[in-house]
């Protein structure tokens, strides 16, 4: 029996079982191999046209298995969870200054009961760190009336607000590849936050009290005290996701469309609201160690919260950029992995079709889009070797309406050569490696006299005629 099993099995496998299992292992290779092709290649040479010709349900899960593969690469690639880490540092030096802040402004709507009572139902089972925690801000604001107190207390609430926002908008900008405002257009966008946030959650306490009263005294006709108390319920969860959709549109230093903020928004204020469920439970779970640790222990609890909130809040973002953005990442691998002469073509096409377009009488300029829809190209490749023409002066760029980025030659389009730009493509560059002439200097002579060779008979082709 032995003898048999053996001589069936690969080598080194000695029975059945081990047969069996290296079976199933190898087919789940094949398998695993198969779908991070799938994730790599094939999805991604999906273009939007492919899009338009499948039945709706196969184009709605390929439209948003993008949007999530492309979230997520970039989360990772970007390192979020660094920059949660970071923010979630910044939150806690901000808390207690903020917090005092907001306090003062809602004692002046006669609401500083309702916000005490708002912290305390988030930290349930922490008694000891509320009260220590509104002890340290009453005290705050106790000070704040002595003169010298006011101006230094004043400096920092300013700068752990600015510290804060600063940290959110650089976080945004990475994940949209964006610069940030100005040091004046931070202050006055950063301060005019800080202001309304307050107003805001005014009107929506007064908004949820008006429901409660609505929902106890209005009988329960028709299903009006039902409907009440179930908007009620649903508030909290509306407006947290109204605020994460507006931290996706307003923070970036960029132009976000609101459609593609919805359903991140959405999905970031569910995994909040779930978050902040689990964090209430199991702080009380975690109050039967107090005796151990003492007031300490609800510390990590909250930096853990702090550290995924921020990852919740970060992902969706990643989300918001890859749903407006998944477009341009097609055929990402392929553009990797292309040759210097694709390169080049790409290069010489588009120049060639902008200079084609410009001998027409009151024809539009070509944008990045329009190139890549026209042309067959991914619209990622466009946009490099867009910004390469431009760089390189053969090309110049107008901004219209704010949005749309057009692109026209440059020079007088008789006088383009394929030649000149092959010619300036291979010799042009950010800079200079300085190479030692006296030891390589035969072999350079001879690199630039093939290169010459290579173009000398497209040097005279013009672009027009290409």
């Amino acid at each position: 029996m032995t003898g048999a099993s053996s001589g069936r099995t690969e080598p080194g496998l000695q029975t059945d079982c081990d047969f069996l299992f290296f079976i199933l292992g190898k087919h789940m290779n094949q398998k695993l191999e198969k779908a991070r092709k799938f994730l790599l290649l094939d999805l991604w040479r999906v273009t939007s046209k492919d899009l338009e010709t499948m039945p709706p349900l196969r184009r709605f899960l390929y439209r948003n298995l993008k949007r999530v593969d492309l979230a997520v690469q970039r989360f990772l690639k970007d390192k979020m969870f660094d920059r949660a880490s970071a923010l979630t540092f910044t939150t806690l030096l901000a808390l207690v200054p903020i917090l005092a802040f907001l306090f003062a402004l809602t004692r002046g709507f006669g609401f500083d009961k309702m916000a005490e009572s708002f912290i305390r139902n988030n930290f349930k089972g922490h008694d000891s760190v509320v009260n220590m925690l509104l002890n340290s801000i009453n005290t705050y604001l106790e000070h704040a009336k002595n003169g010298v107190f006011l101006g230094v207390g004043l400096v920092f609430l300013l700068y752990t607000i600015i510290s804060l926002t600063s940290d959110i908008e650089g976080a945004f900008n990475q994940i949209w590849q964006r610069h940030g405002r100005s040091a004046l257009r931070k202050i006055t966008d950063y301060m005019s936050v800080l202001f309304l946030v307050p107003i805001l959650w005014v009107i929506i306490t007064g908004f949820t009290i008006f429901l409660s009263t609505l929902a106890s005294n209005v009988p329960d006709f028709m299903g009006l005290n039902y409907t009440a108390k179930l908007l009620i319920n649903l508030l909290p969860f509306f407006f947290i996701t109204l605020s994460f959709i507006g931290l996706y549109v307003f923070m970036p230093n960029t132009h976000v469309k609101v459609k593609y903020a919805l359903v991140p928004g959405f999905l970031a204020g569910a995994a909040f609201v779930g978050l902040q469920y689990f964090y209430i439970n199991s702080q009380i779970w975690v109050s039967n160690y107090n005796a151990i640790y003492g007031s300490f222990a609800a510390l990590p609890m909250f930096l853990i919260w702090a550290q995924i909130s921020w990852s919740i809040c970060l992902f969706g973002a990643e989300l918001t950029y890859a749903s407006q953005n998944v477009d341009v990442y097609n055929f990402e691998y392929d553009i990797k992995h292309a040759s210097r002469s694709n390169h080049d073509f790409v290069t010489l096409l588009l120049l060639s079709t902008i200079c084609k377009r410009f001998q027409e009488k009151g024809a539009k300029p070509y944008t990045a889009t329009e190139l890549s829809h026209e042309l067959s190209l991914p619209l990622r490749m466009v946009n490099n070797k867009l910004e390469m023409l431009v760089r390189f002066n053969w090309l110049s760029s107008s901004v219209h309406e704010g949005l749309d980025e057009y692109f026209q030659p440059a020079c007088d389009i008789k006088k383009i050569t394929v030649g000149a730009v092959l010619s300036e493509i291979y010799n042009k560059g950010e800079g200079d490696l300085k190479l030692d002439y006296k030891k390589y200097g035969p072999q350079i002579e001879k690199f630039h006299e093939a290169v010459s060779k290579f173009n000398e008979v497209d040097k005279d082709l013009l672009l027009i005629d290409f």
